[in-house]
């Protein structure tokens, strides 16, 4: 428990004039339940009335946080001690390293009021001595380790940052912040909960909260710390509400900059490339869930990104990223930038690295219908669910790496809440999902024969056309009730 004195401060009268009756505070102090809640405790005192109300604010340090206020519990009276919790567990999660900002206003029963100065409380395991090295911009906050290695660290990723900041762009102002943890029994209390399986996996070793400027890890290599610091760089670069962050483009650069070479990821891709088995660009807007999958897409994303980067400029890829930061779609900021489309700088880059390249899908044909048959309205595609915000992750093996994860899933449907969706500008999905009709009215009795579709469009005539469609409508609408439908 930490303890912080107010002492010799005083409330002012309505008026503005020094108070007859003032308020004072008496004590303050917090005890940090690491991984459930922060306790704060308020003591306060008045000469004059009774206290009668106490309202608490607190906000997250960070480039778009919020003030968030609470009614702390007390009982009226001229001495107080009042009691409120942050939570930092899910779902109101706080990742370790952030800093609150903590303030109280505090009313008597005369309408005396006083707002006492802010407290910072920095959220943190209070079971280690924590240390700090700082250069450049970055601050590494660390414990049980020798101050000499974390220096090295410190200095090798700093001087990456100019490289990384010349293709990404550089922030006008802000530092970062790095919290290292040496196991992942460690991090287990201190990682977002994303599923069973990813917990008890170990699959990812890191995430990055661009909203806080802070990223924790359980990797000290300099790797995943350039990994995770590019999140922060790319987040800043491109923090506007507006802004177009595919995952594909926001883990690649992060996976290139490890080590700021294709060669790296270039071995890893080999087996997918053999067996055609590389994702579409299209299908990489946000991270996958299958395991087969996230094996493919880190390196994938770092390679591609690299591509660009190597073949086509540092300069086009600012002119690319500052387009996303605008608001444009991807592949408008492609145009806008390479002069093409993101499927034609795909299949460059497949071509270059000895895969296959795509397809081109199919344009849609229009079917006529049956001169004496009505058209039903065609069935809406799935509406997108919004993801919820969250942070950048790192798997534990990117470029290559070893890795000690048994199961290496992804986040499960919970990307980047600001990607484009996979359908988003391009009007067209993945070819190899289904399509938005499938398992619509294609169950056992769930639709007609093809033989009663073959005589209501036939020779049945007019007659046989209208008993069919009644016939139709009344089973759809059966199917759709036991369904549960609208």
């Amino acid at each position: 428990m930490v303890t912080f004195l107010a002492v010799g401060i005083f409330a002012l009268a309505p008026g503005g004039a020094a108070a007859a009756a003032s308020i004072r505070v008496l004590d303050q102090n917090y005890r940090i339940r690491f991984g459930d809640s922060i306790e704060l405790t308020l003591e306060a005192a008045s000469d004059g009335a009774e206290i009668t109300s106490v309202q608490a604010f607190f906000r997250p340090q960070g480039t778009r946080t919020i003030t968030t206020y609470s009614y702390p519990r007390f009982t009226r009276g001229q001495q107080i001690t009042a009691t409120f919790e942050i939570p930092t567990r899910e779902p109101t999660y706080y990742p370790p390293g952030v800093v609150f900002e903590v303030h109280y206003l505090i009313r008597d029963a005369a309408g005396v009021e006083f707002e006492t100065p802010p407290l910072q409380i920095e959220y943190l395991d209070p079971q280690f001595k924590w240390q700090r090295q700082s250069r450049n911009g970055l601050t590494i906050i660390y414990h049980d380790r020798p101050a000499s290695a974390v220096q090295t660290l410190t200095n090798q990723v700093t001087d990456r940052i100019p490289r990384i900041e010349s293709v990404i762009g550089k922030a006008l102002d802000g530092d970062y912040r790095a919290v290292l943890f040496n196991s992942g029994a460690e991090a287990r209390a201190a990682f977002p909960f994303i599923s069973a399986t990813t917990k008890e996996g170990h699959v990812f070793a890191g995430f990055a909260y661009a909203d806080y400027s802070l990223f924790v890890l359980t990797n000290a290599e300099t790797s995943g710390v350039v990994h995770e610091l590019t999140h922060l760089i790319f987040g800043r670069a491109t923090d506007t509400p507006a802004a177009k962050r595919p995952s594909w483009l926001n883990e690649g650069l992060a996976v290139y900059f490890e080590t700021g070479s294709r060669d790296a990821t270039a071995s890893t891709l080999k087996p997918a490339i053999k067996g055609d088995r590389l994702l579409t660009l299209r299908a990489m807007n946000s991270l996958p869930g299958r395991p087969a999958d996230i094996n493919v897409f880190y390196p994938q994303a770092g390679n591609f990104a690299g591509y660009l980067i190597e073949v086509h400029g540092d300069e086009r890829m600012r002119w690319f990223i500052s387009a996303l930061r605008g608001g444009a779609l991807p592949n408008n900021a492609a145009l806008e930038t390479y002069g093409r489309t993101l499927e034609e700088l795909e299949n460059e880059w497949r071509r270059a690295i000895g895969a296959k390249p795509l397809e081109p899908l199919p344009s849609p044909t229009a079917i006529a219908a049956p001169a004496h048959v009505a058209t039903a309205a065609p069935v809406a595609a799935g509406t997108s669910v919004p993801q919820s915000e969250g942070a950048s992750p790192v798997p534990a093996s990117t470029a290559g790496e070893p890795s000690n994860a048994t199961s290496p899933l992804g986040r499960e449907g919970r990307g980047d809440p600001d990607s484009p969706s996979p359908l988003e500008g391009e009007g067209r999905g993945d070819p190899d999902s289904p399509s938005p009709l499938e398992g619509e009215g294609r169950g056992e009795g769930n639709a007609p024969s093809s033989a009663i579709l073959w005589w209501l469009l036939g020779g049945g005539g007019a007659i046989a056309a209208v008993l069919g469609l009644v016939w139709v409508s009344r089973h759809a609408f059966g199917a759709r009730r036991a369904r549960g439908g609208t």
